[in-house]
């Protein structure tokens, strides 16, 4: 799958979770007030879209300077070693 539908994918879903109209990727989750369970539940739901199992809960859960680019990259990363489409 390509970085840019990933990219909106993860967009769309954070937005969604958090609350939010926009959001910048460069923001953290912290930032964005985002908590183990919404971000769990982020993540949930970006494997249902992908269906890709992510296992990236405590990869992000262990740090506060964790972007949402920082996921967009895992997602992207993850999807490439499983081949996506």
């Amino acid at each position: 799958m390509e970085k840019s539908k990933i990219y909106e994918i993860v967009v769309r879903i954070v937005e969604s979770e958090s609350g939010r109209d926009q959001i910048d990727v460069s923001h953290t989750f912290y930032e964005l007030d985002i908590e183990s369970l919404t971000f769990a539940e982020i993540l949930m739901s970006i494997e249902d879209e992908l269906q890709l199992e992510l296992a990236l809960e405590e990869e992000f859960a262990l740090s506060s300077s964790a972007t949402v680019a920082d996921l967009i990259g895992a997602v992207v990363q993850k999807s490439a070693a499983f081949g996506v489409k």
